[in-house]
């Protein structure tokens, strides 16, 4: 009886045990990342760097490029690393490309440029943080 008794409670606990989540499912809002035509990550940066433009294309082979200009608005060269993501006609993120090394003079416009590889591309987002 005693092996019983320890063989059903051990089972109740291993059965409860194995029922519980291991994270809470949380929801959340990344709508600026979805709106935003630009996000800049670092506190730092948003008042050093400022958009001047951007636009984006449709090539012949049916490609998306797009070419975002950052204008640096201090005295001294910013460094910063910029991201294009691409999206389709849902607004999903479809492809990204890899941080782009960028070094803006003082008070100078620099051009970053970017085309997707999927032909399903029709809008993209910038993300933008500093390498210091």
């Amino acid at each position: 009886m005693r092996k019983y008794n320890f063989f059903l409670i051990t089972s109740i606990i291993i059965f409860l045990v194995g029922c519980v989540a291991p994270y809470p499912a949380r929801i959340t809002n990344n709508a600026s990342e979805r709106e935003s035509k630009v996000l800049i990550f670092d506190r730092s940066l948003r008042n050093d760097i400022a958009v001047a433009g951007f636009k984006k294309m449709k090539l012949g082979n049916g490609s998306l490029t797009t070419n975002l200009r950052l204008k640096n608005q201090t005295d001294k060269p910013l460094t910063v690393q910029v991201k294009i993501k691409f999206k389709d006609k849902q607004n999903f993120f479809i492809e990204e490309s890899k941080w782009k090394l960028v070094v803006i003079p003082p008070y100078e416009i620099n051009t970053v440029g970017c085309s997707s590889r999927s032909t399903a591309a029709v809008d993209f987002a910038a993300d933008i943080r500093s390498c210091q």
